[in-house]
C-alpha cells in the first residue's frame, strides 16, 4: 500500500497534464490525504460478528425461518463462543390472544432459569425489531437487520422480552447447530405459544449488537414436542401413525 501511494504521488507531481505546477503540487498532498483518510476509516470500522441461529433437536433452517419442532432450544453463534448480555424476544401475532409464558432451563453462566416475559409497550408492525425493543444504538448498531417483513407469520406482533443477563453462547459446531442442541448454552424450554409466534435472540456486545438471522428465527408452527400436554399429544400421535404404518407393512 505504501509503494502504491509513493508511485501515485511521484507520477502526479511529474506528469504534464496542462495544469500549472502549483496546482499539481497542491493536488498531490490532497490525493495522499484522501487516500490515507479512506484507508484509515476502513481500518477502524466496527465489524460485527456473524448472527445468531436458533436450534433444537430436529430443527431445520428452511431459508425463511427455523420451525421449532422440539425442546429444549438454544442459539448458536459464529465465530464463538461469545459472551454478552443475552435478550430473548418472543413475538406473538397481535391479532390473536396474547398470553405470557414461562421460560425454564439451565445455563453454565447463571444456573437454573425460571422466569416469565415482560410485555413491551406498543405493537411491532413496522421498521426493525432492534429499534422497537430499544437496543443500545438501535438498528444502526445491530447486525443483521430484523425488519417486520422478515417475520412471515403475521403483519404485526406483540413482543415479550426476557433479559437472561450475561450468557456465553456456544460456537456453531457439531454439538450446537441446526438440528443439534446437545452442546449448546443455555438450554431453554418455553410453555405453549400461539401459532406463528417467533423466538429470536440478541447478544449485546461492546462493539455492537448481534441479532438472529431471519432464517434462524424459531417459528412456532404447531404444538411443540416437550412443551406440555399439546406436545405430548403430538408425540403420541406420531408414534401411533408410525405403528399403523408398520402394521400395514406386516399384513
Amino acid at each position: 500500500m505504501s509503494r502504491l501511494t509513493h508511485l501515485n504521488v511521484s507520477r502526479l507531481t511529474h506528469l504534464n497534464v496542462g495544469l500549472p505546477m502549483m496546482k499539481i503540487k497542491l493536488l498531490a498532498p490532497l490525493a495522499v490525504a484522501g487516500f490515507v483518510a479512506a484507508t484509515t476509516n476502513v481500518g477502524h470500522a466496527v465489524i460485527l460478528d456473524d448472527p445468531l441461529h436458533g436450534t433444537c433437536a430436529g430443527c431445520v433452517d428452511n431459508g425463511n425461518n427455523t420451525p421449532l419442532v422440539s425442546q429444549p432450544f438454544s442459539f448458536s453463534i459464529s465465530p464463538g463462543p461469545q459472551t454478552g448480555t443475552f435478550l430473548l424476544e418472543v413475538l406473538e401475532p397481535s391479532a390473536g390472544p396474547i398470553t405470557n409464558f414461562t421460560l425454564t432451563g439451565t445455563s453454565t453462566n447463571t444456573g437454573a432459569i425460571n422466569t416469565t416475559g415482560t410485555l413491551l409497550p406498543g405493537v411491532f408492525n413496522s421498521g426493525d425489531l432492534a429499534d422497537f425493543v430499544l437496543l443500545p444504538g438501535g438498528s444502526g448498531n445491530t447486525s443483521p437487520a430484523n425488519p417486520i417483513g422478515g417475520f412471515l407469520g403475521a403483519s404485526s406482533y406483540s413482543v415479550f422480552q426476557v433479559n437472561l443477563g450475561t450468557q456465553t453462547l456456544t460456537a456453531n459446531g457439531s454439538t450446537c447447530q441446526a438440528g443439534v442442541v446437545s452442546g449448546c448454552n443455555p438450554f431453554l424450554n418455553i410453555t405453549d405459544l400461539p401459532l406463528n409466534s417467533y423466538i429470536v435472540g440478541f447478544l449485546e456486545l461492546p462493539g455492537g449488537n448481534i441479532a438472529t438471522a431471519l432464517s434462524g428465527a424459531l417459528l412456532v408452527p404447531g404444538p411443540v414436542v416437550g412443551a406440555g400436554l399439546p406436545g405430548l399429544i403430538a408425540a403420541c400421535g406420531g408414534l401411533l401413525a408410525l405403528a399403523r404404518r408398520r402394521r400395514r407393512r406386516t399384513v
